[in-house]
């Protein structure tokens, strides 16, 4: 909204009147997108968003719009999910988000007329995590039992296999 003083006056062949005077507000409009979304990763389940405030506000912002999903890049991103403020923050956390995934963010802003446009797009990737357990698949010994001799010492060779965790949550460097 736009608050305009106006003054007209008005002219006959004697001449110019004195101004008559005036106040008005122009209604609130949707405010352009917000700017410089940044998305930075906060922990292995929470992602930090701050952003500047919508160029043209067009009226009192009353809250945001935070859109996001998984994805890699903009280009491929879905927003399944939304989180909304309800005043004027330009910062919010997005938590209860997977380990060592990347997210896509978005966000626009809303006054008395409505929601504006999105602002462009801003990826991150949640920090890393502990893997979850591999699966053990087999377990066996590859010796003879020595059942003749049992008080005798005999070597044990154990051939353990198994599967990659389901969930790593990063860069597997190794086991044990």
């Amino acid at each position: 909204a736009v608050t305009y003083d106006v003054q007209v006056r008005v002219s006959n062949s004697l001449g110019w009147s004195e101004p008559g005077q005036a106040t008005g507000t122009t209604d609130d409009a949707p405010p352009s997108p917000p700017r410089n979304l940044q998305a930075e990763p906060e922990s292995h389940n929470s992602i930090s968003l701050t952003w500047d405030p919508p160029a043209e506000p067009n009226g009192e912002i009353t809250g945001y719009s935070v859109q996001y999903g998984e994805s890699e890049s903009c280009g491929e991103a879905e927003f399944p999910h939304e989180v909304n403020t309800t005043d004027g923050s330009t910062s919010t956390a997005v938590g209860d988000l997977d380990p060592y995934t990347n997210y896509t963010f978005r966000v626009r802003g809303a006054t008395s007329a409505g929601w504006g446009d999105f602002s462009n797009c801003s990826v991150a990737r949640t920090d890393e995590y502990y893997p979850t357990a591999p699966a053990i698949q087999t377990f066996t010994d590859h010796h003879d039992c020595n059942c003749e001799s049992p008080n005798t010492p005999r070597p044990v060779q154990l051939r353990v296999s198994w599967r990659r965790p389901a969930h790593t949550h990063g860069l597997l460097q190794a086991y044990r």
